[in-house]
């Protein structure tokens, strides 16, 4: 059952969804440990294939499993998509790969929610999307916040620069990815495109990684990680938010999923003891209110 209208859902329904959103919150935090785990098992590149290999596997069978109609031929808009798609998925899925190997899972996840910037000023600038004063102060908040993790401190370790160029790199993929998303939505089945950008991904990263070797130096322990990552990443948590959605509003569901810094940060405190530096709290902080900010704007009554 989906709701009426997601702007003003009835209570039963803003709690499932909610809890639909929580829960796609802590499993994308479960994602970025086990992907951190898969990269310090495996080089970098061949990681990335793997967790795409499984991501693959994982949403193609529930493609097939909730496929209705023959499928036709594919339109144009549809091939050009699954390109950029596919580019934009190495892209980002190397970039978290990078990062991962440079900060914590928890800093790593905050660096990323920045997309929501890079989205609202790539709508500005190819969808004639407004900015609104939200969100340039919010921008400031992120800016003071990537000041505050760039501050050196001789006496703590410093906030790695190559680890937050990565995480950058992801959030610019993924963001671009969203905005051409919208632009062809309509033109498109999502779930089909989905599935072919992340096999034509495979299929690229194979085309350079098979030649060179590189995936006789997976091990076991590599692939168990990757399919962990895969598993919790690009299908469940993506799918509970696809559920959340039905429920209540996107911008609500965007305020619940940034939980996950929270719950990343608790998880590795949990796993391996590490706790972050007071400068990356406080950067971290910087950022997430600077997220936060412009979408409390949007679920304000006035909306």
């Amino acid at each position: 059952m989906t709701c009426a209208d997601p702007n003003h859902p009835p209570k039963a329904e803003r709690r499932r969804g909610d809890a639909f959103a929580v829960t796609s919150a802590f499993f994308a935090a479960v994602y970025l440990l086990a992907f951190r785990s898969a990269n310090a098992a495996a080089p970098r590149d061949a990681a990335v294939f793997a967790m795409l290999a499984c991501a693959t596997v994982f949403n193609g069978g529930y493609a097939l499993a909730r496929a209705r109609r023959r499928p036709r031929r594919p339109s144009r808009v549809t091939v050009v998509s699954i390109v950029v798609f596919a580019v934009l998925t190495i892209l980002g899925n190397v970039g978290v790969a990078g990062a991962l190997g440079h900060l914590d899972p928890g800093l790593t996840s905050t660096l990323l929610q920045t997309q929501v910037f890079v989205v609202g000023l790539g709508g500005w600038l190819f969808l004639r999307k407004r900015i609104t004063g939200h969100f340039v102060v919010g921008a400031c908040f992120e800016v003071g916040g990537f000041a505050v993790l760039g501050i050196h401190d001789p006496a703590a370790a410093a906030v790695d620069p190559a680890g937050v160029a990565f995480a950058l790199l992801s959030s610019v993929s993924f963001g671009a990815m969203l905005l051409y998303t919208r632009k062809v939505i309509d033109r498109i089945d999502p779930v089909g495109v989905n599935v072919a950008r992340l096999a034509l991904a495979v299929a690229i990263m194979a085309a350079y990684l098979v030649p060179r070797g590189e995936m006789t130096r997976l091990s076991g322990w590599a692939w168990l990680m990757t399919a962990l990552a895969a598993a919790c990443g690009p299908f469940i948590s993506r799918l509970f938010v696809m559920y959340a959605v039905r429920h209540i509003n996107a911008s609500r569901t965007k305020l619940l999923t940034l939980l996950t810094p929270v719950i990343a940060f608790g998880l590795d405190l949990l796993v391996r003891g590490t706790k972050p530096l007071p400068r990356e709290l406080l950067g971290a902080g910087l950022i997430l209110g600077g997220v936060l900010l412009p979408i409390l704007a949007r679920t304000a009554p006035a909306e």
